[in-house]
């Protein structure tokens, strides 16, 4: 027999797996944490990919575990025993042959699922977030724009207030429904009413002053401007302010959840890249295992040293196979 099929390297005998468990992890994680569900079509992709990476990781295990079942009830070791024993026996040989073609036949079954595993995912769409990204950052500017002027808006119209506020309070303190029937004074009305030295006159300074300072923020005062109609007016921008202030609250949510969704598309290269490792961890495993059934197929068993080495092989393919096993569920 070739020595080649007593013999693989280190790296044919321990399976590979780390690449294609990882991109199922990553992927089922971002579709259960439902950070993307806000956007469909990304979401859509990434829960398809989640579904069908669980699935074939799923087929992976219970493959092995079939072969693990094969190769352990292979009896081979016995049938050379035997074989030793009496010396060689048709029927024995028979059964040794049957016994391989068995493993032949679901490692082909094993290989295959691999390989469909592999094209059936290069057929799914990578998840592609150029457009979101782009949609995204393009509401992120206009959202940020707003919330600049919305904040302008509301400094300015809490100017106003705040100048209204103090000229009202100014004018009732010099009594001004009392003295001037409610309608604001003139500049000399003011001057007028002042006694130098008094309390009133430093009254009628802050009224002054605070007209001034009213009418520099609301532009000139009208002649028929009384108190009523500053009261009216501050009322009306103070529910102006309010409804700014909603508008900005609400603005501020949107774009927390814009910067929410931005952050999560970060992510997605990442998936990308695990995708690209896996298909090629894939395409890994089916040569390996090609190279396990191709071995076996080409191997010749002539006489008893030959059907040892090759039980001695199917004892490296068992090992092989458990170890599939063990790293599927310890991933999971």
């Amino acid at each position: 027999m070739n020595a080649k099929v007593s013999y693989l390297s280190p790296a044919s005998q321990q399976p590979v797996l780390d690449d294609i468990l990882s991109t199922t992890r990553v992927f089922l994680l971002e579709w259960q944490q439902g950070n993307l569900k806000p956007l469909p079509t990304l979401y859509e992709s990434i829960e398809r990919h989640a579904k069908f990476l669980d699935s074939i990781t799923k087929r992976m295990a219970t493959q092995a575990l079939r072969m693990e079942a094969e190769l352990h009830a292979s009896g081979l070791e016995d049938i050379v025993d035997a074989l030793e024993d009496i010396g060689e026996d048709p029927e024995l040989l028979f059964i040794a042959q049957e016994t391989i073609n068995k493993v032949l036949s679901n490692l082909t079954i094993q290989i295959s699922g691999v390989k469909n595993a592999s094209t059936e995912l290069s057929a799914l769409s990578a998840p592609n977030a150029s457009r979101d990204e782009a949609r995204l950052f393009r509401q992120q500017m206009e959202l940020e724009t707003t919330s600049v002027a919305l904040k302008a808006e509301i400094d300015a119209e809490s100017s106003k207030i705040e100048a209204l506020h103090t000229a009202l309070k100014a004018l009732e303190a010099i009594d001004i429904e009392v003295k001037f029937d409610g309608l604001i004074p003139t500049p000399e009305q003011l001057a007028a009413l002042a006694v130098p030295g008094g309390q009133i006159a430093l009254l009628s300074e802050a009224a002054a002053q605070a007209l001034k300072n009213l009418e520099k923020t609301l532009g000139q005062l009208s002649a028929d401007l009384n108190y009523s109609r500053l009261q009216a007016q501050r009322r009306q921008l103070t529910l102006g302010l309010r409804t700014l202030q909603r508008d900005l609250a609400a603005n501020s949510r949107t774009l927390a959840t814009c910067r929410q969704q931005l952050k999560a598309l970060e992510n997605v290269p990442r998936l990308v890249a695990q995708r690209k490792a896996c298909l090629i961890a894939l395409n890994a495993l089916s040569m390996a295992l090609g190279s396990f059934y191709n071995l076996l197929k080409n191997a010749k068993y002539k006489g008893i040293e030959d059907l040892r080495a090759i039980d001695a092989f199917l004892k490296t393919l068992l090992a092989y196979q458990r170890s599939m096993i063990k790293q599927i569920s310890n991933a999971f």
